[in-house]
């Protein structure tokens, strides 16, 4: 019988047995097709019968003989069998197979397990155990035994009582048991009696365990261990803890006594424990190994070892630490309970871990054996990395890391161009603690992918081993060595493409000719800057096709990509699927109204666009980006794009933009060709989230700057100068200066936009709405707003200048001219809000918009704005727009920008003409209730400097200047009033603002005054004392301090230089002198001895 034949009729012997029993090679098949329990103690073991609807779970067991197998009938698909005592399994070499996990569901009500296995030889597949209080036992006294557990998924596994001896999702005592491609998620065993016994929620392991390909995610311990607990011998390959979290120790895992455990090609990340957020090793003489992994992100909430706690041997090989946290001692490892001597590390990568002392390896009682490994880039007070030594190393310093991601195997840093680890390990140190070679690198898949350890001759140090190409002259040649086309074909997969500094020291251009360069691995080309490396297609093809075959990890960085495909999906880059990360690059010049995505077009991929400029691109949707699946944008800026819809992005999948710029983008399309352009900066059709961005100059005819369809929210940013204008199109309909809320789309609503802290000023529509439009006959589209800015917009028709359509409003929004009646009467709360109205609008008194700090710019609140501490109590975002912790007092502002420096001068009263003037500025810096008490302050710090706002119509008088440290002085040359805006920006590059006027009068006409109190050594007032000021002539005027020690002086000519002394009995006084240029108030005189 051929193979195929074989198969066949084994299909058919299957399928001949889901309607009745069969013997398969002399063994029974037995069908469940009941998924009642007619096996509990009331009604006994059922039988299991041929008859239909007659074979429970428990009577199939019941009836079968060594070797049989269980099977489910497809009438039970979608249900759930209901058992209420545990199943005992006494028949040897039961095999039961499921339909699949995702459609049969097995749970017992009792407070017990669903299973017990008292034999030595069983197996299980396709099913899923859960909403039961354990899962699975086995104890077996019989060897040799094996089980195994395939494909097999156990939920929310917890006991429903307290037990003297607690429950798991698998509890393997005695036995060799294999789990592979199974799920352990939301098991819990935080209600067990016997605290000592709440280990392994997911497993507790005595014996032999093999885990391959399975995931444990979200379970939870009360005492230890919330996934694996082990004292026998278990290693785990190819597999994931996430999310695991146990009270005490071992978030994920806990090796006790004699365990040997071995982690092998495995990722554990976002656990949490008071010690050990991964890993805990407790004492005794088991040993841990750790290898071709990657642990990242795990917390040690309270204590040591964010990702491991070691106490007995632990031996890491080519692991990955990264973004681990430990409160005290070891970001990543704590080895200060191990023997010396018995912590053994080979070619390990530790970076971006924080602890309070050892950011990456804490040593206190281990004599750590490390080499050819990289402990750099953490944090810690004290010893920021490690006090571990060896040979080989890179500890502290720059390593030349590149960005973490997937390169093939588990999750690692490549080493970039140059980086000081390439060929610089020890060969004769590249051995693990066996004594055997170690010959691939971190990202090994130990079946088919087997990347060297050695490329170069000498192994690297750290995880990774590159494996670069070069690119050293400007052909588009695939066959000319030190062509870009040649350094992609060659570079191996997961590394870099590097760049000749000499060569790329000057400005070079590549112009391509033999089509889209394709890359077809996960790759980093790191180009010289862009400024120095333009790709030019010359608008024969795209530059770059990323990933066509699929699960890719690509950066690309460092270049100028321009002249594209000028039609067609994707102008310079199409990313088909996988991560692309595109970083400091310049996209530009492509496309054309026939394009989708005149510059980038994201089919099927997660796109990171990342300190990047788009600009000048053209398309009929998507001027720069077109995005059909995921994609962020952080910090990038996007310019000058136009298309008819989205002229920056058009988005129909899920877009999210963070602390960028999107400036003078524009929707537009012939007179009269069609549908009104929507969306000058982004059209969104499906899922948005916009924070710390700002939109200027943008224009459409529906939504200047952003046309909605289906759902975005909008946080921390700033709308000015947006417009929606006249096209010609559609229904000649001009609505949404700023944004439009619009569209109804099947599956959901339509238009939906959720609004926090948003500025939306001086925008402008020929038509309605020159802040925000909502479609009034759009049932599925409405705006929710809570601690925003609408003021100061105009709409050429008059009706609704700030906001037209109407929104919920949840509270402290201000509106300047709320002509349209802009909140739904059934808002959800009014309580804050500022209503503004044609006769009487509110001004929210808006500095120009500038850079004030962080990434974008934002209008600064004046200090009369009516939007200072005026937000609601109960509800602020975290931080402004510009990354600034809110609230600066007790209740933080109104809008994207939240006031932290303010200027201690509220007024400069007047000058004389001809006269000097002089008047030193100062500022306060406020602490937020996260920094300190609520309104503490800080002095001017070292880096401060002080510069004017420009804005129309204001100025410092002529002949008076402002320096950088503050100081305003000069002799002003013409009479009249000057107003003008001072900007102080601190250290951090924090700015605040403040309007200010100088008065400027003849040189005879201004008296000014001298005012303060007369106080003792301890601050207190004093009566009676005489001031005395003796005038340029030699005349005098005096006052008389008042009982609280006040005093008060008029009548001296500005410009005056005088001196103050004070008489008073039985102390003493130091001499002063003063040029009044303005009245001085509050000038205090204090006893000197």
């Amino acid at each position: 019988m051929n193979a195929k034949s074989a198969r066949t009729l084994t299909v058919f012997l299957a399928a001949a047995c889901l309607v009745l029993f069969c013997a398969v090679s002399g063994f029974a098949v037995r069908v469940v097709d009941r998924a009642d329990d007619a096996g509990d103690p009331v009604n006994g073991i059922s039988a299991c019968t041929a008859a239909a609807n007659d074979c429970t779970l428990r009577g199939a067991v019941a009836g079968s003989g060594p070797g049989d197998t269980i099977m489910f009938d497809p009438s039970l698909n979608g249900q759930t069998i209901t058992v209420a005592t545990a199943i005992h399994v006494s028949t040897n070499n039961l095999n039961f197979v499921g339909p699949g996990a995702g459609l049969l569901t097995i749970r017992n009500t009792a407070n017990d397990y669903i299973f017990t296995f008292g034999v030595d030889l069983w197996a299980m597949s396709g099913l899923t155990l859960a909403n039961s209080a354990g899962g699975i036992y086995w104890i077996t006294s019989v060897s040799p035994n094996h089980a195994v557990l395939d494909s097999v998924v156990f939920d929310h596994i917890k006991q429903t009582a307290p037990l003297t001896s607690g429950l798991h999702a698998v509890y393997n005592s005695r036995g060799t048991m294999d789990i592979k491609f199974c799920v352990f998620s939301n098991d819990d065993n935080i209600d067990n009696q016997n605290f000592l016994e709440n280990r392994g929620a997911a497993i507790q392991n005595d014996s032999t365990l093999n885990v391959i390909n399975s995931l444990f995610v979200s379970n939870h311990s009360q005492f230890e261990a919330a996934a694996l607990y082990n004292t026998g011998t278990a290693t785990v390959a190819d597999s994931q803890f996430e999310n695991n979290a146990a009270f005490l120790d071992g978030g994920a895992i806990m090796n006790d006594g004699a365990g040997v455990l071995t982690v092998q090609r495995s990722e554990i990340t976002g656990n949490t424990a008071r010690d050990g957020g991964a890993i805990v090793d407790v004492s005794g003489t088991g040993k841990v190994t750790v290898r071709e992994s990657f642990i990242g992100t795990n917390t040690a909430t309270v204590g040591i070892g964010g990702a491991i706690s070691g106490n007995q041997k632990l031996n890491l090989i080519n692991d990955t630490f990264s973004g681990n946290t430990a409160a005290t001692n070891g970001g990543a490892v704590d080895l200060e309970g191990s023997p010396a001597g018995n912590a053994y590390i080979r070619h390990v990568t530790m970076t971006a871990n924080t602890a309070n002392n050892g950011g990456g390896i804490f040593v206190g009682g281990a004599a750590v054996n490390i080499a050819n490994s990289i402990v750099t880039g953490n944090t810690a007070p004290t010893n920021t990395n490690t006090t571990a030594t060896g040979s080989n190393n890179i500890i502290g310093g720059n390593a030349g890391l590149g960005r973490l991601g997937s390169y093939g195997g588990t999750t690692s840093y490549p080493l970039t161009c140059g980086s000081p680890a390439i060929n610089a390990g020890n060969n004769s140190l590249s051995f693990d603690d066996g004594g055997f070679a170690i010959t691939t690198d971190q990202r090994t898949d130990g079946a088919f992918f087997f990347p060297s350890r050695n490329v170069g001759g000498t192994v690297d140090i750290g995880a990774f081993e590159a494996d670069n190409a070069a690119v050293s002259n400007i052909s588009d040649d695939a066959s000319t060595a030190g062509s870009l086309r040649s350094a992609i074909a060659s570079a191996g997969f997961g590394s870099s493409v590097c760049f000749d500094s000499a060569f790329f020291s000057t400005p070079q251009t590549i112009l391509m000719s033999a089509g889209d360069m394709v890359i077809n691995k996960s790759l980093t080309i790191g180009g010289p800057g862009s400024g120095l490396l333009t790709i030019d297609p010359g608008q024969s093809s795209r530059a770059f096709d990323v990933d066509p075959t699929g699960g890719y990890y690509v950066n690309i960085s460092g270049m100028t990509l321009t002249d594209g495909l000028p039609g067609g999906l994707g102008g310079l880059l199409i990313a088909r699927t996988g991560v692309v990360n595109l970083s400091n690059d310049v996209f530009s010049n492509t496309g054309t109204t026939n394009s989708y995505g005149g510059c980038i077009y994201n089919k099927s991929a997660a796109v990171n666009l990342t300190d990047s400029t788009v600009s000048s691109c053209i398309a009929g949707a998507g001027g720069g980006v077109a995005n059909d699946k995921t994609m962020t944008t952080t910090r990038s800026l996007f310019t000058g794009n136009s298309s008819r819809q989205g002229g920056a992005v058009y988005n129909t999948s899920n877009l999210t933009v963070k602390d960028s710029t999107f400036t003078s983008n524009s929707a537009t399309a012939p007179s009269g060709s069609g549908s009104a352009p929507e969306g000058g900066a982004i059209f969104n059709a499906f899922t948005g989230a916009i924070t710390g961005s700002t939109f200027t100059g943008n224009t459409a005819q529906w939504g200047g700057a952003i046309y909605n369809a289906y759902y975005t929210s909008i946080q921390n940013s700033t709308f000015s100068n947006n417009g929606a204008i006249q096209t010609n199109n559609g229904d000649f309909s001009v609505d949404g200066g700023a944004i439009y809320a619009g569209g109804n789309y099947t599956g959901g609503a339509g238009g939906v936009i959720d609004i926090t802290n948003l500025t939306v000023a001086g925008n402008h529509s020929a038509g309605r709405g020159g802040g925000v439009f909502l479609k009034q006959d759009t049932s599925t589209a409405y705006i929710n707003t809570v601690n925003s800015i609408y003021a100061l917009n105009t709409a050429a028709s008059g009706a609704g200048p700030d906001v037209y359509g109407g929104m919920f409003s949840y509270g402290s929004n201000v509106i300047g001219n709320n002509n349209s009646q802009s909140y739904f009467p059934n808002s959800p709360v009014f309580t804050g809000n500022q209503n503004g109205t044609a006769a009487n609008p509110i001004d929210p008194h808006l500095a120009p918009i500038a850079n004030y700090g962080g990434p974008t710019q934002t209008f600064a609140l004046l200090s009369n704005s009516t939007a200072l501490n005026a937000g609601r109590t109960d509800y602020f975002l975290p931080t402004d727009q510009r990354g600034q912790v809110r609230p600066r007092e007790s209740v933080g502002d109104i809008g994207a920008y939240e006031r932290s420096v303010t200027v201690d001068q509220s007024s400069l009263h007047y000058a004389n003409q001809g006269i000097a003037y002089s008047k030193q500025l100062s500022f306060t810096r406020q602490t937020s209730l996260a920094e300190g008490p609520s309104g503490a302050v800080q002095g001017p710090q070292a880096g401060t400097s002080w510069s004017i706002v420009p804005n129309a119509g204001e100025g410092l008088p002529p002949g008076i200047t402002l320096s950088s440290s503050g100081l305003v002085s000069g002799t002003p040359t013409t009479q009249g009033t000057y107003t003008f805006t001072v900007k102080p920006t601190d250290s951090d590059g924090m700015s605040g603002v403040q309007r200010l006027s100088i008065n400027v009068l003849s040189p005879t006409a201004a008296e000014v005054g001298l005012s303060g109190r007369v106080l003792t050594s301890l601050g207190s007032g004093m009566r009676g004392a005489r001031v005395v000021l003796t005038l340029p002539d030699g005349s005098k005027r005096t006052a008389i301090s008042n009982s609280f020690g006040y005093y008060s002086i008029d009548g001296i000519a500005a410009g005056t230089t005088l001196v103050i002394s004070v008489e008073a009995r039985a102390y003493r006084f130091s001499p002063q002198i003063v040029t009044l240029v303005d009245s001085l108030t509050d000038h205090d005189l204090i006893v000197s001895q």
